[in-house]
């Protein structure tokens, strides 16, 4: 079966929330590299395909994000595991929710770019959108309100994602505790 309810004896998480986990975290440094390398490249071309591969990947990103938190909504996440301290426990919770919210303030920072760059959204040749917000040509606030916010999150992601892998490494290979990847 393609996905299967949870069981909380084995403290895993369902095959479906393994899924879109890791699918969004094999497609986010993509995400991240394209963008990056959109703003720094010489040829003009070059940038501008990169950067629609940027905002295509980035409509897949929120689909996932949209399916993770209604899977994570409709089945719930199984317990920590037994003998956690406290902190961690706390900080995990902090670390997750840090992710879940940058998760959803890029694309929506993003939107904002979109809307100034005023060209429509070629979505894989399946699908042609036009801008949906309309921007004032005279006030550039938003602009770099939203160039800010989607830059320095998207370094913010970075950031806390670097910190939780490497928080499960670390219970894999310092602490010698297999229980953190295998519930993932």
């Amino acid at each position: 079966m393609w996905f299967r309810p949870m069981s909380r004896i084995e403290g895993r998480y369902s095959r479906l929330h393994r899924r879109l986990h890791w699918a969004t975290a094999l497609t986010l440094p993509v995400q991240g590299l394209l963008g990056w390398l959109s703003e720094r490249v010489d040829d003009a071309l070059l940038g501008k395909a990169l950067m629609a591969a940027h905002l295509q990947l980035g409509v897949v990103l929120l689909v996932l994000l949209a399916l993770r938190l209604t899977v994570r909504f409709w089945q719930p996440t199984p317990p920590p595991p037994l003998g956690d301290p406290r902190w961690q426990q706390r900080i995990a919770a902090v670390v997750h929710a840090t992710l879940y919210a940058l998760m959803v303030l890029l694309p929506l920072s993003g939107l904002v770019l979109w809307a100034w760059m005023r060209t429509p959204l070629d979505l894989f040749g399946l699908l042609h959108v036009a801008p949906v917000l309309s921007t004032r040509p005279d006030d550039e606030t938003s602009l770099v309100i939203g160039w800010y916010l989607h830059v320095w999150g998207a370094w913010a992601l970075a950031g806390v994602a670097a910190l939780h892998v490497g928080a499960a490494l670390w219970h894999q290979w310092i602490v010698r505790d297999r229980r953190i990847l295998d519930r993932m």
